[in-house]
């Protein structure tokens, strides 16, 4: 083959990978699609996230402020969680991560002042989750009447890390039996040390560019390895929250978390290599440095709540979410997009709903008091329509993922201590075009989490 035919194969075979490649391949924006919240406590876990209008421990501060005026004595509590997801894919089988956090760290301290009944409560809580294994294989072959494009290869995505908070929170009780609350959180990974999230993407694809007139081969390797690592260098959100106690054994209550603008710093190492198989000629081999800012910005969310208490050893409760995931975006480069898909409108993104149930009861023993809990819940999540192949890329819709699950947890109360423990099993199946892997494939996802945690009274 001529050094010029061989010339124009090459720019006609780059130009083709790049237009087949890109599409398919192309993950979430910066965030890799939505985050998990993780929560507080496991006494909340373990009644399936059932929380907002029971709040009547040291984690009230981040379920719902309102709730801190139950508090009679100064409480401390931490958390530790484990984590395990495994995601199931028909085209390449299983893929498991796991990890191991601090999730929470709370101090309230309640007082009577001016006939009020107060609390105030300092926090550090990890509020989203990023970390998730994406792997995927691409098989993909369009055909010409005088050429063909062959594009075999794999891909794969490592993610690690959340995003946390530290916040102050102050509670009042205007009325008898109403509550009403204020959070501040502030987001600062010099604050937090634990804002910041680290990914790596693995691709490794092979294209053959055959043509038949002039007669033309060409097969080419590219490896691309890159290397990021996203902070949180600044941002502020605020919780409010109400509760009442409406009859002796009904609590009814609601919490507002006002859309709020983080201010990522994202630092990115890349290395790509492309060779000529057919020559076995390194066409290119560079690495690349660079840090560019961005914004994510979380949108609005809203629960009403309600729960009741039968002879204080019964308690049943409901909360129902709202979010509005319109405004779920990332800004960068004077871009806006959605971090769940960045080819669709984030506007076009409908809300979503969730719905949690949990049950919680005492048993007074001689010398302690063991509680039981169980709770479900449901959560539509944004997502986007899987397509059939690359070339439909532009024809993904948006849509709803829905989640699913089952959690229990125990606590034994030792006189001023309280021991929690709490598991639950988290299931979303044909969910994740274009977050799990490419837009052409969804995954099933089992994640199973087990929380334990200390509160002490003083």
């Amino acid at each position: 083959m001529s050094a010029s035919r061989r010339t124009a194969a090459i720019l006609i075979l780059l130009f083709l990978v790049f237009q087949v490649r890109s599409p398919a391949s192309e993950l979430a924006a910066d965030l890799g699609g939505s985050p998990v919240p993780v929560g507080a406590g496991p006494r909340a876990l373990g009644m399936g996230g059932a929380f907002t209008a029971v709040a009547d421990d040291a984690t009230a501060n981040t379920w719902n402020p309102g709730g801190m005026i139950q508090l009679e004595r100064p409480e401390a509590a931490f958390s530790m969680a484990y984590r395990v997801d495994r995601t199931r894919s028909p085209d390449r089988g299983d893929s498991n991560t796991s990890t191991a956090n601090l999730d929470h760290v709370s101090l309230v301290l309640p007082f009577f002042v001016g006939g009020a009944q107060q609390t105030v409560g300092l926090a550090w809580q990890r509020q989203l989750d990023f970390t998730r294994s994406i792997a995927f294989e691409q098989h993909e072959v369009t055909s010409g009447s005088n050429s063909s494009l062959m594009v075999d290869g794999s891909q794969r995505a490592e993610q690690e890390g959340g995003f946390a908070s530290v916040s102050a929170s102050y509670a009042i009780e205007p009325l008898p039996g109403l509550g009403l609350g204020v959070t501040a959180h502030g987001w600062n990974d010099d604050w937090t040390m634990n804002s910041h999230y680290k990914r790596r993407d693995q691709s490794d694809t092979i294209t053959s560019l055959a043509i038949t007139f002039p007669p033309i081969t060409l097969i080419q390797r590219d490896e691309i390895d890159n290397h990021r690592t996203t902070t949180v260098e600044k941002g502020y959100s605020f919780t409010l929250g109400a509760w009442w106690q409406a009859t002796p054994s009904l609590t009814v209550a609601a919490t507002v978390k006002p859309e709020y603008h983080l201010h990522l710093l994202s630092e990115v190492e890349s290395h790509q290599r492309s060779t000529d198989v057919s020559s076995s000629t390194v066409i290119a081999d560079s690495t690349t440095r660079f840090v560019y800012p961005s914004e994510f910005i979380y949108p609005t969310s809203a629960t009403v709540a309600a729960a009741w208490r039968a002879y204080d050893v019964h308690t049943i409760a409901v909360d129902v979410g709202w979010t509005r995931w319109r405004d779920y975006r990332i800004r960068q480069g004077g871009v806006t997009s959605s971090p769940v898909n960045i080819l669709i409108d984030p506007k076009r993104f409908p809300d979503t709903y969730t719905v949690r149930l949990g049950y919680e009861h005492l048993s007074i023993l001689p010398r302690a008091v063991l509680v039981e809990r169980l709770g479900a819940f449901y959560e539509g999540l944004p997502a986007a329509t899987r397509i059939a192949d690359s070339s439909q890329v532009g024809q993904a819709e948006p849509t709803v993922d829905d989640f699913y699950g089952a959690t229990a947890g125990l606590s034994l109360c030792l006189r001023s201590v309280l021991y929690d423990l709490s598991a639950q099993v988290r299931t979303g199946n044909d969910v994740g075009a274009g977050q799990y892997g490419p837009l052409t494939q969804s995954v099933d996802i089992l994640t199973v989490t087990a929380r334990a945690g200390v509160t002490c009274q003083f």
